[in-house]
C-alpha cells in the first residue's frame, strides 16, 4: 500500500511516529523506535510505502529502504506456543515427582530401590519431551 507523509515527531525516551494518509488500512499514526533508515531520510509530502501483514502495519518503506514499525512480530509466535504447551506438562511432572519423593521418604528403603522410576513418570516426562521438541519444530515453521 502506498500512502503519504503528513508529519513525524520525536516523542520522549527516543519513540518516533509519523501520520500517514492513504487508504484507510495505511491511514493514521505509526509508531517507530527510531528514526533508522527510511525515518531519517523523509520528508513532509514524500509518498511512502507501508506493508500491511495480517492487519498490521509491520514497514515502511522508501527510495529502496525497509524501516520495521513497532507493530511488526519480532518474536516468534510458535516459540511461545512451544512453551504455553510445555508449561502444564513440566507442571505435571513436577507435581508427580515430588509427590514421589514425598512418599519415597515414607517407605521402606527396599520398595524404593525397586521402583527408582516407574512407567507412570517415564511416559510424563516424554510426553514433556515430545512437546518441547514440537513447539520448536513449530517455532522453525512459523
Amino acid at each position: 500500500m502506498v500512502g503519504k507523509l503528513e508529519d513525524y515527531s520525536n516523542g520522549r525516551g527516543g519513540h518516533y511516529w509519523l501520520e500517514v494518509t492513504g487508504p484507510p488500512s495505511v491511514s493514521g499514526r505509526i509508531s517507530l523506535d527510531d528514526s533508522g533508515p527510511v525515518l531519517s531520510r523523509l520528508r513532509k509530502g514524500d509518498r511512502i510505502g507501508v506493508v500491511v501483514w495480517h492487519g498490521r502495519r509491520t514497514d515502511i518503506t522508501f527510495d529502496g529502504r525497509v524501516q520495521q514499525t513497532v507493530e511488526a512480530p519480532t518474536t516468534n509466535p510458535g516459540l511461545w506456543l512451544g512453551v504455553g504447551l510445555s508449561m502444564p506438562a513440566g507442571g505435571v511432572l513436577a507435581l508427580y515427582t515430588a509427590v514421589r519423593l514425598r512418599r519415597g521418604t515414607h517407605e521402606p528403603a527396599r520398595r524404593r530401590a525397586a521402583e527408582r522410576f516407574p512407567l507412570t513418570g517415564k511416559l510424563i516426562a516424554g510426553a514433556l519431551v515430545v512437546t518441547v521438541v514440537s513447539g520448536i519444530a513449530a517455532s522453525g515453521e512459523h
